[in-house]
């Protein structure tokens, strides 16, 4: 659950990174050990996901972070053009955080040793909204960065300043200590990412049809548009029992059932149900935008 030759020799998204900062002439920050907390410095991302109420939350959270002698600042990359500007603020940059989507996305372009922080989303799909990390493949394949993920059980709550600064006091430990590199893999997954890998190791032949599903290698088209890990950890549109239907948006005369390791998926579900959040009803949900 990477992104593909992101690991190991190839090191893509390591070589992807030197490519840019060379090509446009900027540098990034090495790591030094020891910093105080006010030396280390985090960003976080503008994204349209957020809600008026997620706002305020981060808006309060970056106050009082700042009273903790943590440095914290709100951006809108579309405020910083051209594109070498954006280069000089992350190559200074410590702690990414930001939610899923374009907002996130540019994390592995910071430092060695430094670290996102997911948000999560509230991912409303056929009526229903689960707690969902969504790019995580991404910070999965950058193995110099640390991820951490906001807590499942409480994203349907919308954005907290408690969890906030949980999140960002650890990432400041991090970032202080340092980490050993690369990051082994598994450790930059969410809850939801780590119960799909764990699942398919238990059954790797019905995970090898379920890939070729989402890759759009074998039908049906279905499990393309529901290409996401939380989707199947949730058994949500076509991984619910019985597969999507026409009531629930499946276009007549297609095939709405995708493969699932269904009962490895729910006996994982148990084992990590301290970890994982649920599925709400989207009137239910404070966290919608």
């Amino acid at each position: 659950l990477a992104l593909p030759g992101g690991r190991g020799a190839l090191d893509g998204v390591g070589w992807l990174r030197e490519r840019l900062y060379r090509s446009h002439e900027k540098t990034y920050q090495s790591w030094r050990p020891g910093r105080p907390a006010h030396a280390v410095r985090a960003i976080v991302v503008d994204n349209r996901r957020y809600t008026a109420a997620d706002r305020a939350a981060i808006q309060e959270f970056i106050v009082r972070a700042r009273r903790e002698d943590m440095h914290v600042q709100w951006l809108a990359w579309s405020d910083y053009w051209p594109f070498e500007r954006q280069l000089e603020i992350l190559g200074a940059t410590d702690v990414y955080i930001s939610g899923p989507g374009t907002g996130l996305l540019l994390h592995s372009f910071l430092p060695n040793t430094s670290v996102v922080i997911n948000l999560s989303d509230c991912f409303p799909r056929y009526r229903k909204v689960h707690p969902s990390a969504q790019e995580e493949y991404v910070a999965e394949g950058t193995p110099y960065q640390r991820a951490l993920y906001y807590d499942s059980h409480i994203r349907h709550r919308g954005l907290e300043v408690d969890e906030l600064l949980r999140l960002t006091r650890a990432a400041f430990r991090l970032v202080q200590a340092g980490f050993e590199t690369p990051v082994p893999p598994g450790a930059n997954l969410s809850p939801e990412g780590q119960v799909f890998v764990e699942a398919c190791a238990l059954n790797p032949g019905l995970c090898h049809q379920l890939l070729a599903e989402q890759n759009s290698q074998v039908p049906p088209y279905q499990c393309v548009l529901d290409a996401w890990v939380s989707l199947v950890v949730y058994e949500l549109g076509g991984y619910q029992e019985g597969g999507l239907t026409v009531a629930e948006g499946l276009l007549p005369d297609k095939n709405g059932t995708c493969t699932i390791m269904r009962s490895e998926i729910r006996q994982l579900r148990e084992k990590y149900k301290d970890k994982l959040g649920s599925v709400w009803a989207q009137q239910d949900c404070k966290c919608c935008v």
